[in-house]
Order: structure tokens, then sequence, then C-alpha cells
């Protein structure tokens, strides 16, 4: 893995996160969870993509279609445990 490749991924995914926010919308902590965990998935979808040796859209040492992938699942799965979070959440009381 060179530095431009880990630079060009790590703008994809910030950029990937930066969308998610502006569809779900959000504060400043909802928007760098986001950011943090559309990374994560990211690498986390490179990682697996090189362990099973299967690319589906390849650009230089990035395998982009499973590191998207890896990011967007990522995404969801914290928009709903965060959904999940705020429904539990106590509700104001009124008078």
């Amino acid at each position: 893995m060179t530095l431009p490749a880990f630079l060009f991924g790590s703008l994809i995914s910030v950029l990937i996160g930066s969308v998610f926010h502006l569809i779900v919308g959000g504060k400043l902590k909802k928007y760098l969870s986001y950011l943090f965990f559309s990374w994560l998935g990211f690498w986390v979808g490179y990682y697996l993509s090189n362990r099973i040796s299967f690319s589906i859209w390849r650009i230089g040492f990035l395998d982009v279609g499973y590191c998207i992938l890896g990011s967007i699942l990522t995404m969801l799965l914290i928009y709903w445990i965060d959904k999940d979070a705020e429904d539990t959440q106590d509700p104001k009381e009124e008078d």
C-alpha cells in the first residue's frame, strides 16, 4: 500500500461519510461518527477484499468496489444502532 493509495482511499471514505450525513442529517457529533465509521468500514472492506483475493472494481492497489461496500454497510449498521439508541431514550415529560 502506497501513501497516495492510502490518501485516495481515505478521501473516498470521507466523501462517502459526508454524503451519508447529508442524506440522513444530524449534528456535528454524528457527522464525525459517520466519518470515522466510513473510514473504518472502507479499510475493513479493503482488508477483506485482499483476504478473499476477489475484486469488483480495482483502481491501482485499491479494490474500490469492496471498500465502498464495506463503508456503506458499516455506516448503515451504525445508523441502525444509533437510531435504536435514540428510540429507547426516555422522552421528556410534558406538563
